[in-house]
């Protein structure tokens, strides 16, 4: 199942009040990413919406728009596996009906396309190319 693929009806959620909250480095072979780590009081794990750079994880107005005591209800993509106490799959964040944070559905999609698009546009170059070539 790929990520992108994922419907918010599809996904785990998780309601509870929020204890704490801090954005935190993730280091791998591959070198590092932000998480913004929350811990609510109904898991016995930290929940996490992920972040590829340092300035895209302190830059988000996520950490600001949770507020520690409030009860939130959180989605989490099942493709996510819990690593060392943390699971980084949120996608979603609700506080009642208002949504907090919303990984949008349909952006992954977008790029999908656009790649597929741009894969077979660059095809084409290389096979129109061939053809100039065998003209000649």
């Amino acid at each position: 199942m790929h990520r992108s693929t994922i419907k918010y009806a599809d996904m785990q959620t998780f309601t509870g009040k929020l204890l704490s909250k801090e954005i935190v480095r993730i280091q791998n072979a591959n070198g590092s990413s932000y998480t913004l780590a929350i811990k609510i009081n109904s898991l016995p794990y930290y929940l996490g919406v992920h972040y590829w750079s340092k300035s895209e994880a302190y830059n988000s107005k996520i950490i600001d728009s949770i507020k520690i005591g409030q009860t939130y209800t959180f989605y989490l993509n099942p493709t996510f596996p819990i690593s060392d106490g943390l699971n980084s799959g949120v996608s979603k964040i609700t506080n009642g009906e208002q949504i907090v944070f919303e990984e949008p559905e349909k952006e992954n999609n977008l790029i999908a396309i656009f790649l597929i698009v741009s894969g077979l546009g660059g095809v084409f170059l290389v096979a129109r190319g061939k053809k100039i070539v065998k003209e000649k």
